[in-house]
This record gives structure tokens, C-alpha cells and sequence, in this order.
């Protein structure tokens, strides 16, 4: 009710445009196709949204994973014992998101 009033007063104070119906004039006077469309849309954003996410959360498991390591061999000099440990460490992490994506069966 409230953004209907503000949509009003936009009309009223000449921000919105008289003759463009304001989206709660559309949702009221919208036939059921035009709604099941939007629906779908409103779907198809809500699992990209999901996909985003999921992609930001992994981002951040393996930048704090990445700090983990670094942290891990500070105090190391020797060069080939930290690509050993940081190649063995990615390839743990790797072959655990392949399972849980396996498991999870194919995106879409």
C-alpha cells in the first residue's frame, strides 16, 4: 500500500509519467498468461541468483583455503615442500567439489 501511495505521489509531482502505468496498475489488470510469465522469470532470476551465490561461497571456501596454506608455510623455506603441500591441498580440494558435484548430478 505504502509503494502504491509513493507511485501515486511520483504521478502526482510529474516523475512518473501519466500515460505508464505504474507496476502495481500492471499486476492488477495483467491476464493469467502475462502472469505465469512473469512467474517464469521471476523463477529463471531466482536459480541464477542461487547459482551466483553458490559460486561466491566456493569463492570464498578456497580464498580462505589459499590464506590457510599461506599461513601453513610462512615459516618455510624450502620451495619444493610447499608446492608439494599446496599442489596435494588443490588437489584434495578439486577432486571434492567433483564428487559433490557428481553427487549432486548435472547443473542446468
Amino acid at each position: 500500500m505504502l509503494k502504491q501511495h509513493f507511485f501515486l505521489k511520483m504521478q502526482d509531482y510529474g516523475f512518473w509519467p501519466k500515460d505508464l502505468p505504474t507496476p502495481y496498475e500492471q499486476q492488477i489488470n495483467e491476464s493469467d498468461e502475462a502472469f505465469a510469465k512473469r512467474q517464469k522469470k521471476m523463477k529463471k532470476y531466482d536459480t541464477l541468483i542461487t547459482k551466483i551465490t553458490k559460486l561466491y561461497k566456493d569463492k570464498r571456501e578456497i580464498k580462505n583455503k589459499l590464506l590457510e596454506l599461506r599461513q601453513k608455510v610462512a615459516d618455510t623455506q624450502d620451495i619444493e615442500k610447499i608446492r608439494k603441500e599446496i599442489g596435494k591441498q588443490i588437489y584434495l580440494f578439486t577432486n571434492n567439489i567433483l564428487i559433490m558435484l557428481f553427487r549432486t548430478g548435472p547443473r542446468t
